[in-house]
């Protein structure tokens, strides 16, 4: 009696991470087909997590989707300084800091000119 054994590795893709000033930070293996949702990263100090984007200009959100291939994600972090007063401040729309990794001083007043 002859007995045999097949094994088929499934196809993968990998899935890269990429943080501040487009450092890469993580890659992931994802099966071909499964429903991908990424990880949401802790909060760094004086910034906050706004997202992941599949573009390093961070204009295309990622929206979770079936993995057929190979991609990266670039994370959208926007800054917080803190106020004379003691309390945080988000700097808004206009102030995101894109992959940048500029860090605001405390204290300081930002004015448009």
């Amino acid at each position: 009696m002859q007995t045999s054994c097949s094994y088929t590795k499934k196809e993968t893709h990998i899935v890269s991470f990429f943080g501040m000033n487009n450092e890469l930070i993580k890659t992931v293996e994802v099966q071909n087909a499964e429903l991908y949702m990424p990880y949401t990263p802790d909060n760094l100090k004086k910034y906050t997590f706004e997202g992941w984007y599949t573009d390093s200009d961070l204009t295309v959100e990622y929206e979770p989707q079936k993995v057929y291939y190979s991609f990266s994600l670039y994370s959208k972090w926007t800054g917080i300084y803190e106020g004379l007063d003691g309390y945080q401040y988000n700097t808004g729309v206009d102030e995101t800091w894109y992959n940048t990794g500029a860090e605001l001083p405390h204290g300081i007043n930002y004015r448009s000119t």
